[in-house]
């Protein structure tokens, strides 16, 4: 037990413990400030003085306005929709739910290239037209969402300013997660 009581032991102690109190420091503060970016995905953004709707209800709108579509439409037009519907709601991270709103987005494209108002009586055709309008208004509100510019400067001024951008790593502190590729 000698060498514990020798002043280079405690001096060297003391300098990992405080390395390690930094590093765990960095990593529980950054990953809290990610959780609050994680919850703009989920509740929206709130820049300049105004609350942008979150991508999670524009995607819950656009899935319900296309299972409502698929209810309208004849059920051999419906397929690819349908399948983009089930993968939305498989969707677990961001980059998933991306891919899915993209498949989405193309197989209502398609869908609507198939389809002939002729089709519809004009009940029915009204409520095909909310439907289609509700998925063309949500895709808009999530293209200006605001929360990969939040994810982009908070990337940019928190992770990329100075120490943290050298801390970041040996901290093991995370990267916010894009809405897209």
């Amino acid at each position: 037990m000698e060498v514990l009581k020798k002043r280079s032991t405690a001096t060297a102690i003391c300098i990992v413990v405080c390395i390690i109190s930094l590093l765990l420091g960095v990593h529980l503060s950054v990953n809290r400030q990610l959780n609050k970016l994680e919850d703009a995905f989920y509740n929206g953004v709130h820049a300049d003085g105004y609350a942008h709707p979150s991508v999670q209800q524009q995607l819950d709108d656009r899935y319900d306005a296309a299972i409502g579509i698929i209810s309208l439409i004849p059920s051999e037009l419906a397929g690819d929709l349908r399948d983009a519907c089930d993968f939305l709601i498989e969707a677990e991270t961001f980059s998933e739910k991306y891919d899915a709103n993209e498949m989405l987005q193309a197989a209502y494209e398609d869908m609507l290239q198939s389809v002939d108002a002729s089709m519809f009586d004009e009940r029915t055709l009204g409520g095909f037209n909310d439907y289609c309008s509700t998925m063309d208004n949500a895709q808009r509100l999530i293209e200006n969402s605001g929360y990969n510019e939040a994810a982009a400067e908070f990337e940019d001024d928190i992770l990329g300013s100075f120490p943290l951008s050298i801390l970041k790593y040996p901290a093991f502190a995370g990267k916010p997660e894009y809405f897209g590729d």
